[in-house]
């Protein structure tokens, strides 16, 4: 599983042993194994009735389905879910094709399923939310009317995800639920975020700088707008509303992403893709040719058939 860039509370991991799958029930639930107060396969959390209102339990966890006499057949899916009352499992309705589980495929040697039986491992980290609100997505809340929510992406992060530009944060491999997130009301001043956000990644609000990152019409995403000291006495919500009358941001409902860069520290670069290589039109603007920070234009000399 990947690095989820917080504190981890506790680690365990449970295996169950599977005989005469032939004959299983379509549904079955496994003995319970505890980890960090959750209990799983699906992942199911136990004894709703017992539980605290308003609960939660943010947990990141791979589930894996292996050959017991070869651990190299295997097959595996993880994610992150925060539990709660309302969404208290959380699984993989299509885990692996049924048709493939009783014949070596896709390289391995051996089936995932011999003799009728396999092992599933759940592998399970309980991650420590130090805001109460991480991974919470503030449907049907009516904070999400009174909020906005802010994720940053920040340069360790940047740092081990794999791909050129940081529209890959919204794909699968690596989604954005992994980044910090933030619920901040609309009425707090830019300053006061600030240093919030400064706070809970260790450092002074002098020594980070934020910058909104957005959707460009070329199909990359980059930081964009620098948040200076001219904002910081702005609310969440005059931010927020002055960032996106900008055409080239289309940011969903109540919600920002930034990118964090720390001033007295080398940062990361932000790379290009190689093959968004474009001809610049001369009788446009920089402005209109969308020419920001993170862009790099070449030049080439004009030769003779001589030279």
């Amino acid at each position: 599983m990947p690095d989820p860039g917080y504190e981890i509370e506790d680690f365990q991991y449970y295996t169950w042993r599977i005989t005469g799958w032939s004959g299983l029930e379509k549904r079955i639930t496994s003995p319970e194994f505890e980890a960090g107060g959750t209990v799983s396969i699906y992942l199911d959390f136990d004894n709703l009735k017992e539980a605290p209102a308003g609960w939660h339990s943010c947990v990141q966890f791979a589930l894996l389905l292996w050959n017991p006499e070869d651990q190299t057949s295997y097959v595996s899916h993880h994610v992150n879910h925060r539990f709660t009352a309302e969404e208290s499992d959380c699984g993989f309705t299509r885990f692996y094709d049924l048709r493939k589980l009783f014949a070596p495929s896709e390289n391995r040697i051996r089936p995932l399923i011999e003799n009728d039986a396999c092992n599933i491992t759940a592998l399970v980290h309980i991650i420590k939310d130090p805001t109460g609100f991480l991974w919470h997505d503030f449907k049907n809340n009516l904070d999400f009317q009174l909020s906005i929510h802010h994720q940053i992406v920040i340069p360790q992060i940047f740092a081990q995800h794999q791909g050129f530009d940081l529209v890959n944060f919204d794909d699968r491999r690596y989604p954005l639920s992994a980044i910090p997130q933030f619920k901040v009301l609309k009425s707090e001043t830019y300053r006061n975020f600030k240093c919030m956000a400064a706070k809970r990644f260790g450092y002074s609000a002098e020594q980070i700088r934020l910058w909104v990152i957005v959707n460009r019409r070329n199909k990359t995403v980059r930081p964009d707008i620098l948040l200076k000291d001219n904002f910081l006495d702005m609310t969440i919500e005059k931010i927020y509303t002055k960032i996106t009358t900008k055409k080239t941001y289309t940011p969903k409902q109540n919600e920002l992403k930034f990118f964090l860069e720390v001033v007295d520290k080398p940062t990361i670069g932000i790379e290009i893709k190689s093959n968004m290589i474009e001809e610049m039109k001369l009788n446009l603007t920089f402005q209109q040719s969308e020419i920001q920070d993170g862009d790099i234009i070449c030049f080439q000399k004009s030769l003779t058939d001589k030279e």
